[in-house]
């Protein structure tokens, strides 16, 4: 159908989807839903070595606004859940919503993100991490 995983550049972008897809939709209350980053190796290999970075899978950049701080570059992109991305088991690689019954939280100035986001391993299964998705189109 000619879609791909949606990518957030802005934190505006982000806000707008969350709060017209995912808060408006209550399956998003009990289902996670996967979302275009992943981590990213220019290097010949696995995706997960040498010690690669998270990366919209379009290639765009991200425009968020760093000043929150953080301890990696990705840290910086205001929506992870707090910790996140772990990298936990060193087999985490691809970046989901938590969904709205988590009651996980990220605050970011004076919105409220009701759907932080977290990295899983491809092949994660459970229902409130991973059984939707958010897919854009090209115009």
């Amino acid at each position: 159908m000619g879609g791909y995983l949606a990518v957030f550049t802005s934190d505006a972008e982000w806000q707008y989807v969350e709060t017209n897809l995912l808060t408006a939709y209550t399956i998003f209350d009990t289902n996670g839903a996967w979302i275009g980053m992943t981590k990213f190796s220019w290097s010949a290999g696995s995706a997960l070595t040498p010690d690669p970075e998270m990366k919209w899978i379009t290639g765009e950049q991200p425009n968020h606004d760093y000043s929150a701080g953080g301890t990696s570059a990705v840290r910086k992109v205001n929506w992870f859940s707090s910790g996140e991305p772990n990298n936990q088991s060193g087999v985490e690689g691809f970046v989901h919503t938590w969904n709205k019954n988590s009651n996980l939280t990220k605050i970011y100035n004076t919105y409220t993100s009701t759907h932080p986001w977290n990295d899983v391993p491809a092949n994660a299964t459970v229902q409130t991490e991973t059984w939707g998705f958010i897919v854009e189109f090209q115009q």
